[in-house]
């Protein structure tokens, strides 16, 4: 005999939120397989060559093992310097050459597919490539560890020339993260983080007097992308470079202009990226 307490549970309908569509449709995209037109030119790698980089970044990578987008913003990065500070010590180098002999060795090592690249990425990483190198040239014409060693102050002049190389090897970083995100920028990871993210802004509570109150919405996207994909300090780093300067490359171009503007912006980037150095080791 059926118990006369129980009751049949009806049927539930629910309702997507929009952030919870836009998951649905960015991973479903994701899975769609992209149609290359035949008809614009890519870049090829020889086979050959390609699978012999591909091992030598297998056997290098299995020393340290990270995250597929860490692996390669470091590969990205590494060429990078290789080819501005020794090539470029050497003789010099257009940024089309870096951009093209950059897509050329990712393709060979199996960062990149090769044969799928379209040509006009060339240029897009050209244009990346220019716009940090006038970042880097700009931060680093007033550090000059020389004018401390003409008055003898040789601590001074260590202090400048370490800061001057960490400043340095950041510009590097910035310019290998924002092209790696140009390049291999997961779309369903950027959805996941923003679904995340609505998710916990209105339900991390802290009080109104605290001085990460202002902070809160930034340092919750660092924490989903540190936690969540593993991004290292350089790639968070790049995050809050984006937040806090989000058009720095069009105030570079134009503070160039006048000289007492470019003193001014010159030494409030300072300040902020030593701040911003200083956090990082912590």
């Amino acid at each position: 005999m059926v118990n006369p307490s129980l009751t049949t549970k009806g049927e539930e309908t629910y309702t997507l939120s929009e952030n919870a569509k836009k998951l649905f449709r960015a991973i479903y995209k994701s899975q769609t397989p992209k149609h290359l037109d035949d008809n614009i030119p890519k870049i090829k790698v020889s086979d050959i060559i390609s699978k012999m980089a591909f091992y030598y970044e297998k056997i290098r990578n299995s020393v340290d093992y990270e995250e597929e987008h860490l692996l390669r913003k470091n590969a990205i990065e590494r060429i990078l310097r290789r080819e501005i500070l020794i090539q470029g010590s050497i003789k010099k180098i257009k940024d089309e050459f870096i951009s093209k002999h950059l897509l050329t060795e990712l393709i060979r090592a199996g960062y990149l597919e090769n044969d799928t690249i379209p040509e006009s990425k060339i240029n897009e990483v050209t244009i990346l490539i220019n716009k940090y190198q006038k970042l880097r040239f700009f931060i680093l014409e007033g550090i000059r560890p020389s004018e401390y060693l003409k008055r003898g102050d040789v601590n001074g002049a260590n202090e400048e020339l370490k800061i001057k190389n960490e400043l340095n090897s950041w510009a590097f970083t910035m310019m290998a993260s924002d092209i790696e995100e140009k390049l291999g920028g997961n779309n369903v990871n950027r959805v996941v983080v923003n679904y995340i993210f609505d998710e916990l802004k209105d339900n991390v509570k802290i009080l109104d007097d605290s001085p990460y109150k202002a902070d809160l919405q930034i340092q919750l996207y660092l924490a989903i992308y540190k936690n969540l994909f593993k991004f290292d300090k350089g790639m968070l780093s790049f995050i809050l470079f984006k937040y806090f300067i989000s058009d720095w490359d069009k105030e570079v171009d134009k503070v160039c202009v006048d000289d007492e503007t470019k003193e001014k912006t010159r030494e409030l980037l300072h300040q902020y990226l030593k701040k911003m150095l200083k956090e990082g080791k912590k």
